[in-house]
């Protein structure tokens, strides 16, 4: 079993590497793509899983009375020895559980899945993070092509440097998402209150669209973002990328080093999404700004 699954993890690599050799660009957004999807399905799993944790109530152990113990435990059939008891409960459990169907499991499970927040997610890797890599990685090949310890050094030092502005406008680029989708609700809200109150429908659409972009508020919230995130996680990335990269460029045929690469992304991208989504904490507010004018991401 050991060495089929070998041979068949094996010929998938050979697959990949002849795509990635054929056609490096649609291979590579693709598996950006399905993996930046995978590793945002997984940050959302662990936030619904801890929302269930805290919300679930510590419910006591039922006691048991003597007295019904032995009044169960007494309502044996003599002919069998079972309990009628017992074997009620378990045709009762057994028959609730043959009402669930598949399709109630399937959405039971997708019930935390949020596809407008993974589509964004998604739409970063596929559009600016992935294309941004592909020419860096490039220019590795073509200006640090010797696999010496000083080509490695800068290979490591230079993926590290760049990945803080990377992360600084993947945070921006956060920020301005969920702004505009919460500007685009608001107009749409208040259209439909217009129109509750007896306006036309062109009307309430000219009244609500009149609204204009609150530019002011965003830069407000991206800068916040930055201070809360950023810092934290150019830390994280130090920790992760470097020994990965040293690993990388030291000991993984190059062949095999967009493999490694997209396996590894696809736990990075649940940290940056986990990040991206996790609500900040409020704003300091100086004693010298009054309360009102402290705009809260």
């Amino acid at each position: 079993d050991f060495k089929n699954m070998s041979a068949a993890v094996g010929s998938i690599a050979k697959w990949y590497v002849a795509k990635l050799k054929a056609r490096p660009l649609i291979t590579n957004v693709s598996s950006a793509f399905i993996f930046m999807t995978a590793g945002d399905l997984l940050a959302q799993q662990l936030e619904s899983s801890k929302k269930r944790r805290c919300n679930t109530p510590n419910t006591p152990m039922p006691v048991i009375d003597e007295k019904d113990s032995v009044d169960n435990s007494s309502a044996l059939t003599p002919e069998t020895g079972h309990s009628t008891v017992l074997g009620t409960s378990s045709s009762m459990a057994t028959q609730e559980s043959a009402n669930s169907t598949i399709l109630d499991v399937i959405r039971e499970e997708l019930s935390f899945w949020d596809p407008k927040r993974t589509m964004t997610m998604a739409a970063w890797s596929v559009c600016l993070y992935t294309p941004f890599y592909i020419g860096l990685y490039r220019l590795y090949d073509r200006y640090l092509p010797k696999q010496t310890p000083a080509s490695i050094a800068a290979r490591v030092a230079l993926s590290f440097l760049t990945s803080i502005p990377v992360n600084a406008a993947f945070y921006t680029y956060g920020a301005a998402v969920h702004h505009t989708m919460e500007w685009m609700d608001s107009r749409k809200k208040l259209q439909v209150e217009l129109e509750e109150l007896g306006l036309d429908y062109v009307s309430a659409y000219q009244a609500a669209t009149s609204i204009p972009y609150p530019e002011e508020a965003f830069w407000a919230k991206a800068q916040h973002k930055l201070e809360t995130e950023l810092h934290n996680t150019v830390v994280t990335s130090g920790s992760c990328w470097i020994p990965f990269n040293l690993f990388t460029f030291t000991m993984v045929p190059s062949h095999l080093r967009p493999i490694s690469l997209m396996v590894f992304s696809a736990f990075w991208n649940c940290y940056l999404s986990l990040s991206q989504h996790r609500e900040a904490p409020p704003a300091e507010v100086s004693a010298d700004v009054p309360v009102d004018a402290v705009i809260l991401p």
